[in-house]
């Protein structure tokens, strides 16, 4: 009995942790209340925009709305807050309930602008197949979006930000000026992801070195030599020197200089250039330009043979440069056709003593 007197001697204006009954009541009340229309907003509303949304014709709009799960911890920090602010609590408890708050805002709303940003370059990626330039796109809008989030929360946990702008601003000068050719090489990054010179997968020849490019990265590209080796080349440098791609190549050209002696007789020589003609048609995969007699040189009688191998795979155009060499061989040894070395003559004249 002495326990239900007690209770019935409790009221609503009975206090408890600085706040009445009534008021606890209340804030329980407001916490219910709100996490149920959490769950509802979750459950009904957005279900309902997400079907709206990918029943629309705009394929982006489905993975927004997949985005915006990112933001769902906010739903259900709102129960918490609304009810924390309804009661008198100490100064330690609000001020952890309002950090908790700004920070947990802040990162949901930046994973969620992160996720919209990765969502556009993979639409990208999609459209222009540059697997490069999505990456690059990401890590520095994760960069920036991350810097001005860490600002934000720190300006609203009282701290001075234009100081801390100042000297990051100055120490951005020094750390620029120390670093010119890091941060070249990085602009000239976006520079050959926008321009697009070449892809992965390409052969290039840069500076003396060819080979296959294996890796774009934010300080320069890395090239698989026919040797094995990898080559590395920075990205400024690829912007400043000529560069040759042979992914569009679809024939490679091919100038044979071929000599003959001098005492080979001159009608057979007007014979050569329709000789190489012929040769250069009876290789398959190969198209033939022009065949000359180009000059008197030192030691022998020059022919130039200009002909395309049909292919711009660099095997291919080897087998068919040998097939043509082959060919001279066999057609000049068969028609006594002498090629000519380097040779001098020594004429000595008698003397009359």
């Amino acid at each position: 009995m002495n326990i239900f007197n007690n209770l019935s001697d409790i009221s609503f204006q009975t206090i408890v942790y600085k706040n009445t009954l009534a008021q606890h009541l209340t804030a329980a009340i407001i916490f219910i209340a709100s996490l149920i229309f959490a769950f509802f907003i979750r459950k009904f509303i957005l279900a309902l925009f997400d079907k709206t949304a990918k029943k629309l014709n705009y394929p982006i709009l489905p993975h927004i709305f997949e985005s915006g799960k990112n933001l769902m911890p906010i739903l259900f920090y709102i129960p918490f807050y609304a009810a924390a602010r309804y009661l008198i609590l100490p100064d330690i408890v609000e001020n952890a309930v309002s950090i908790i708050g700004i920070i947990l805002i802040t990162v949901c709303i930046v994973l969620y602008v992160s996720g919209i940003i990765k969502l556009i370059s993979a639409q990208y990626v999609v459209q222009h197949s540059n697997q490069s330039l999505k990456s690059g796109i990401e890590f520095f809008a994760d960069i920036i979006v991350w810097f001005m989030a860490a600002l934000f929360v720190l300006n609203n946990l009282g701290f001075n930000i234009n100081t801390l702008l100042a000297g990051l601003g100055i120490g951005g000068m020094a750390i620029a000026l120390a670093s010119q050719t890091l941060l070249g090489d990085l602009f000239n990054y976006f520079t050959i992801l926008i321009d697009k010179p070449f892809a992965i997968g390409d052969n290039i020849t840069i500076n003396g070195h060819s080979g296959e490019v294996v890796r774009i990265g934010l300080k320069g590209i890395r090239i698989l030599s026919a040797d094995g080796e990898q080559i590395i080349v920075s990205n400024t440098d690829i912007t400043k020197n000529v560069l040759k791609n042979y992914r569009v190549m679809k024939k490679r050209r091919k100038i044979i200089t071929i000599g003959i002696k001098y005492e080979t007789p001159a009608a057979l020589i007007k014979e050569i250039p329709q000789l190489l003609k012929t040769i250069v048609a009876g290789v398959s995969n190969t198209e033939f330009v022009r065949a000359h007699f180009s000059e008197f040189a030192e030691s022998s009688l020059n022919f130039e043979l200009v002909f395309f191998v049909l292919s711009r795979e660099y095997g291919e155009y080897m087998n068919k440069v040998q097939e043509v060499n082959f060919k001279i061989l066999d057609e000049f040894a068969s028609r006594k056709i002498g090629f000519a070395y380097p040779a001098s003559s020594v004429y000595i004249e008698k003397s009359s003593d």
